[in-house]
């Protein structure tokens, strides 16, 4: 598709005109290697937190802290080979899975408590 981030807004926005009262929490994409699918995501991502900046009912899980610069974090990627050679950076390793789930937990007994 050509805007998949625009896509995801309409969908988003069809929710909230169904369900006036509904809490959306929306993870924003994960960090991957490769150039051309990291620069995708940050476009996405950039493009949903634009959208949501002012939004108090719509809940934002950032995972930019698994980058690092605009590359990502090796220290929450599993370092994986083929043929030889170093492959993107592309699955959590247990320290992204602790680090992913810690903000969706966060984020839902905050929706919990409110």
């Amino acid at each position: 598709t050509e805007n998949p981030a625009g896509e995801y807004l309409e969908l988003v926005t069809k929710i909230k005109e169904q369900w006036p009262n509904i809490k959306i929490v929306i993870s924003k994409l994960l960090p991957r290697g490769g150039h051309n699918i990291s620069k995708k995501v940050k476009l996405f991502n950039n493009t949903i937190e634009n959208a949501f900046l002012f939004d108090v009912d719509t809940e934002l899980i950032d995972h930019s802290d698994l980058l690092w610069g605009d590359n990502p974090n090796y220290n929450f990627y599993q370092a994986e080979e083929k043929d030889g050679r170093q492959k993107p950076l592309l699955h959590l390793n247990g320290a992204g899975i602790v680090n992913l789930a810690t903000k969706f937990r966060y984020v839902f007994k905050k929706i919990h408590s409110s």
